[in-house]
């Protein structure tokens, strides 16, 4: 499993494969040395593919970790009551990824027999901050207000060319973002003591 991360904030959109690596923080240089480490492995006969995962979210996500989507964050607030918050102008946009998709991708890249390669696993929609905010509160009925904070952002914009997984894999993202977020948001109003969602 590893990640978009790679990336780092990219000049180009889509990111393919072959985009510019520059990972621009610690978890994404931590990714980019476990996917050179299995290149280096494979010469000694390991087999392995390595996903990177464009923005997942969806179902039995942790709700508090340091890297925790923005999509938790968001719904959390939104069920609370709570303006989401957003980090400068809600501009930046991500390839949100539910995690239906991402089990398909793996389960069809260990039952593949290509071997040894890396793929991205996104939808290849880029769909920004600020909108995802709004979809958010017109799905749970919220007539609350988004905060915009002044604050840099690690990454501006990420979207996903996935084309090498379609072909070699036959991954295709299925999920729409609006219906994943709205599985989510049932998700969570069905256990809020797990996402820490007052009742």
């Amino acid at each position: 499993s590893s990640s978009s991360s790679v990336y780092g904030d990219p000049d180009i959109l889509p990111m393919s494969e072959d985009s510019l690596i520059k990972a621009n923080e610690p978890y994404g240089a931590s990714k980019w040395m476990c996917e050179k480490l299995l290149e280096f492995l494979a010469t000694k006969g390991l087999k392995y593919n390595s996903l990177r995962y464009f923005n997942v979210y969806g179902p039995r996500q942790a709700a508090h970790a340091y890297y925790t989507t923005v999509v938790t964050a968001f719904v959390n607030r939104v069920l609370n009551g709570e303006s989401p918050i957003i980090d400068g102008k809600g501009d930046q946009s991500m390839d949100f990824t539910s995690v239906h998709d991402v089990v398909r991708a793996n389960l069809l890249a260990m039952k593949s027999d290509v071997e040894n390669e890396v793929f991205n696993v996104g939808t290849g929609i880029s769909t920004s901050v600020a909108d995802l905010a709004h979809m958010l509160l017109k799905i749970v009925g919220s007539n609350v207000k988004p905060i915009f904070r002044e604050r840099e952002v690690v990454c501006t914009r990420r979207q996903a060319y996935t084309k090498k997984a379609e072909e070699l894999l036959g991954f295709k993202a299925k999920m729409k973002i609006e219906d994943g977020l709205r599985e989510f948001v049932d998700e969570i109003k069905e256990k809020p003591e797990i996402y820490g969602v007052i009742q």
